[in-house]
């Protein structure tokens, strides 16, 4: 690991090796040579924690590329398999990955803690809404005449408050996706701008084991 100042960004901390054992990983992922918890596993391990932010970023970009939210879209493409624009940011990052160039652009959404804290509120209001809601129905089933009347509406409350939260979450995590994506050429992420992105790929060979026509 080493720092590098560059005109107009200052000091920039490169851990090479990461840097490059990353790019590898990523060439293995998205050749189907390295599977999704496979790479999680590494990432957990040796690039999550790294001091060097373009190495941080990216590895939680292939931890998620591929895999589908549960209870969000994924904004890595929606985690589909065959999304071309998923490749094209791997070998964007992959390019990224063998420059010195530090990662401008700011903390995704995704990437917030109290965020991820308010998902798994709404998860966890979702699992005792369907709890109640069962609750209710076996009640009712079971007895003459539904003593537990406060459970309807119990359910009916939790449901509502999960329903809101849930398009509270979601429109948060838009409004601040859209943020995101005008703090740079999103187009080129995780380069910040065109010339830089020019530059990093005239200085490397197309990434053929990814394909190549990416872009």
């Amino acid at each position: 690991m080493y720092s590098a100042s560059r005109p107009g960004h200052g000091v920039v901390m490169v851990d090479r090796k990461s840097r490059t054992e990353l790019a590898s990983a990523l060439r293995q992922l998205f050749n189907f040579r390295m599977t999704t918890a496979e790479f999680r596993e590494r990432a957990g391990k040796e690039w999550f924690a790294s001091a060097d932010e373009a190495v941080r970023v990216i590895s939680f970009f292939g931890s998620s590329a591929l895999t589908g939210d549960m209870v969000f879209p994924s904004w890595l493409e929606h985690g589909r398999l065959d999304s071309i624009p998923a490749y094209r940011k791997a070998a964007r990052c992959i390019w990224f990955l063998q420059t010195d160039l530090s990662y401008q652009w700011p903390r995704h959404p995704e990437h917030n803690p109290l965020a991820r804290l308010a998902r798994w509120g709404v998860v966890v209001a979702a699992a005792m809404t369907i709890s109640l809601a069962l609750f209710t129905l076996l009640e009712a089933f079971t007895s003459s005449s539904l003593s537990g009347g406060w459970a309807v509406w119990l359910t009916l409350t939790m449901a509502a408050i999960t329903i809101l939260g849930w398009l509270l979450l979601r429109f948060w995590f838009h409004t601040s996706q859209r943020r995101f994506e005008s703090a740079g050429d999103y187009n080129v992420w995780p380069f910040h701008n065109r010339v830089d992105y020019r530059r990093a790929r005239q200085a490397r060979a197309t990434l053929r084991s990814v394909s190549d026509d990416i872009e």
